[in-house]
């Protein structure tokens, strides 16, 4: 197999897009946290992660307003990551269904 290089979105994890999605739809990390179960903490170091995989900001930050954007980086990463999202409760659905099968 041939050595293809660094493959940043390798480090991408399903949480990271969850966080993402959340704070677009909530307009903020907290209300992020909350409404994902986690703390504040959590949501924005899933969210530092990100973007250290990507090695772009995908969330704009206003400094004293607290007010916050997703960068253009971040809009397009969440309309691909809605897909992937629906797509894995979809997979697991799918698996939920085999073990209620066998059982």
């Amino acid at each position: 197999m041939e050595n293809v290089g660094r493959q940043p979105w390798l480090g991408v994890e399903f949480r990271h897009l969850a966080a993402l999605a959340a704070i677009a739809e909530e307009g903020s990390f907290n209300a992020a946290a909350n409404r994902l179960g986690y703390v504040q903490s959590a949501v924005s170091q899933q969210i530092a992660a990100l973007e250290r995989a990507l090695g772009t900001r995908v969330i704009e930050r206003s400094r004293g307003c607290r007010s916050l954007a997703l960068s253009s980086a971040g809009e397009v990463l969440l309309e691909h990551s809605e897909e992937i999202l629906a797509r894995l409760a979809t997979a697991w659905a799918d698996v939920e269904a085999l073990e209620h099968e066998r059982g």
